[in-house]
């Protein structure tokens, strides 16, 4: 467990870092940034400042940044052993006055998922049906697919996992039935 104390710590400064860092006024526009449907629900994704006092969020973005130095690491990593995996960013977005952590999988990718809030899962559907995306909570999507779709991927901190196999019929209703609502 004396990783996971080591972890919390760096999250923990990372934070206060954060915190210390945003607590600068922005130049830019809260109104500003990309928008985006999300199952239905447009989000605005753009450069957050951590409210004072936002623990949570600070938290948020100190695992952010830690995911962010992750990602090329691994991309590397796997160049050089010559497999093809998608190393998925760690993303924050605001909705209805709240911010939360997602990650995307698409259908067909051999990826590395961070530990996220919530899954957009995206993917081709049938013929009438080009395009879909489901935005499920990382508890439902662990609950319903378990140890057939991912499986945790050793000694990587922060937390990441590989996704084995994309969840089937059964499983993509269920995870659609639990879809997240914002």
């Amino acid at each position: 467990m004396s990783w996971l104390r080591r972890l919390t710590g760096l999250i923990r400064r990372k934070a206060a870092a954060a915190a210390a860092e945003d607590s600068v006024p922005s130049s830019r526009s809260p109104e500003s940034g990309i928008r985006r449907k999300m199952a239905g629900t447009e989000v605005v994704i753009r450069e957050i400042t951590v409210p004072p006092g936002d623990k949570r969020f600070a938290e948020q973005r100190a695992l952010e940044a830690l995911y962010t130095k992750q990602r090329p690491v691994l991309e590397e990593r796997f160049k050089q052993a010559g497999v093809d995996v998608f190393v998925a960013d760690y993303a924050l977005a605001r909705a209805q006055d709240s911010s939360f952590s997602y990650c995307v999988w698409n259908e067909g990718d051999a990826t590395l998922l961070p530990e996220t809030e919530f899954v957009i899962l995206t993917g081709v559907g049938s013929k009438t049906v080009d395009y879909w995306e489901t935005i499920v909570p990382w508890k439902v999507l662990l609950e319903l697919t378990g140890d057939r779709c991912l499986a945790r991927e050793p000694d990587l901190i922060p937390v990441r996992w590989r996704t084995l196999a994309w969840p089937d019929r059964e499983m993509l209703q269920s995870l659609r039935a639990r879809a997240a609502r914002f």
